[in-house]
């Protein structure tokens, strides 16, 4: 994901992710971690989701443990991954 140039609105550093990490929001869409810190995140997901709504994450830990967490929706992006509709989304 390319951000245009200009100054930096990051409050905390990013911290990108080396391998596929897949989860999933509200129980349903499968989602990609794409970077992670200590504000929030960045996921690619298959369909639209609003500023400001709240949406379940769910990711596995490791070890058959399961972490799922409530997260609101900071900023969406429309891209695309691998010829698919894909949406870059921020959560805090």
């Amino acid at each position: 994901v390319e951000r245009a140039p200009g100054p930096e609105r990051r409050q905390a550093p990013r911290l990108e992710v080396l391998s596929t990490v897949r989860g999933e929001v509200d129980g349903d869409a499968t989602i990609t971690l794409l970077n992670v810190s200590t504000g929030g995140l960045l996921i690619a997901a298959p369909m639209l989701m609003e500023k400001g709504e709240t949406h379940e994450i769910a990711f596995d830990a490791g070890g058959g443990t399961r972490r799922a967490f409530a997260a609101e929706v900071v900023h969406v992006m429309r891209g695309s991954r691998q010829g698919d509709a894909t949406f870059y989304v921020g959560l805090k």
